[in-house]
């Protein structure tokens, strides 16, 4: 008997494909004459010949792919993780299982699996235990987790803002304008590529003693949680700088490795206020004793914590760049951060670490958190 697979060509066009399996024709596909097609297709004769039949039926396949994929890349663009997977499992439950390993081996499929992978590292740095308590101040913590191998430093900052969510994050959002809260810089930050306020490549610049110059290069990635009301972020050096055209560095010049994951959400009683949770991980390049962790993650947080402090008070004065920025809102990222505001006001429920939990429907790709050094 002859078994029929159908290959969807759009949602209502199909091809039926049969396989005869007879003495003559044993493992030949031939194309059943019920074959349907919209006018931008054209349409096929009951007279063409097989060969020209699964031509039209693989052009149908291949339509099928390139929707699909386009279809999760809007998302992606965004990092808009939720939509991407739900879109993704929708065409894979659409398609017929050749189209399915199809979409499952393109690149798109890899790409939302390693940006899921990434939300589910930066998860897991913000949740991790084992940390101690290095300084607090006012409504600022500093904790450190201390690495036995004396090699790779990571510490954790947790601060209650006075600021509501959109003026904190305008902050490092206007990239253009970071350089003239953050002193330490020795030019504007350069950004790579083409850029939004939900991923970009960028460089910052420091000057180490006067003499070594320090480059952040970064790939930068924000997630909304619109169902809770947050946005987690990645920042991680780590990546492919040759195809985003970052120029090699130069003599005297370093590039660290690094990998942060930041928290952001309105405060649970106040939400003209915010709540920040930033881990750090860091690769110290040699063995160093406690004592030297301790002093070089105290400094690092207390040089960021100064500029966010620098940046309230700037952004309270009256015509400042960062509130025209936010009233212009021209890619229209205020106005998703005021969404974000609202639907944690409307939650009413105190904050639990398990709202950052994702169930997706697209397996993750394992991202390893450790620098490539330590990697066995």
């Amino acid at each position: 008997m002859g078994q029929v697979a159908c290959c969807q060509a759009s949602y209502e066009d199909y091809v039926e494909i049969s396989n005869i399996e007879s003495e003559g024709h044993k493992g030949q596909g031939t194309i059943d004459s019920n074959i349907r097609c919209d006018k931008s297709y054209g349409k096929v004769s009951e007279n063409c010949d097989s060969e020209s039949k699964l031509m039209q039926a693989s052009e149908l396949f291949g339509h099928n792919v390139k929707e699909a994929m386009a279809d999760v890349e809007k998302y992606l663009r965004e990092f808009d993780l939720d939509s991407a997977d739900e879109a993704m499992s929708t065409w894979l439950n659409r398609l017929n299982p050749p189209a399915q390993q199809e979409l499952k081996g393109s690149t798109t499929y890899r790409k939302l699996q390693r940006s899921l992978g990434q939300y589910d590292l930066a998860k897991e740095m913000i949740l991790s235990e084992g940390f101690e308590v290095l300084w607090q101040q006012d409504s600022y913590r500093m904790e450190i987790k201390r690495d036995p191998l004396h090699r790779v430093f990571e510490y954790r900052l947790v601060m209650e803002l006075d600021q509501p969510l959109d003026e904190v994050l305008s902050h490092f959002e206007e990239q253009d304008l970071v350089h003239k809260v953050q002193k330490q810089l020795s030019k504007p930050v350069e950004t790579y590529g083409d850029i939004n306020p939900w991923q970009k490549v960028y460089m910052m610049s420091f000057h180490l003693a006067a003499i070594i110059k320090v480059e952040l290069v970064t790939e930068f990635f924000r997630y909304r949680g619109k169902k809770d009301g947050y946005i987690l972020e990645v920042m991680q050096t780590e990546f492919d700088h040759a195809a985003h055209g970052i120029p090699e560095k130069s003599w005297l010049t370093t590039r660290p490795w690094l990998l942060t994951s930041t928290l952001w959400r309105p405060h649970e009683a106040d939400p003209k206020r915010t709540v920040l949770t930033q881990v750090t991980r860091a690769e110290g390049g040699m063995r160093l004793s406690s004592w030297m962790i301790d002093a070089a993650c105290y400094l690092v947080a207390k040089s960021f914590t100064t500029d966010v402090r620098n940046f309230a008070k700037e952004v309270t004065r009256p015509g400042n760049a960062w509130r025209d920025r936010i009233l212009q809102d021209k890619d229209g990222f205020y106005s998703e951060i005021e969404k974000i505001k609202q639907k944690a006001t409307t939650t009413g429920q105190c904050w639990q670490a398990c709202v950052l939990d994702r169930c997706w429907q697209t397996p993750p790709e394992r991202r390893d958190g450790i620098p490539p050094s330590h990697r066995k």
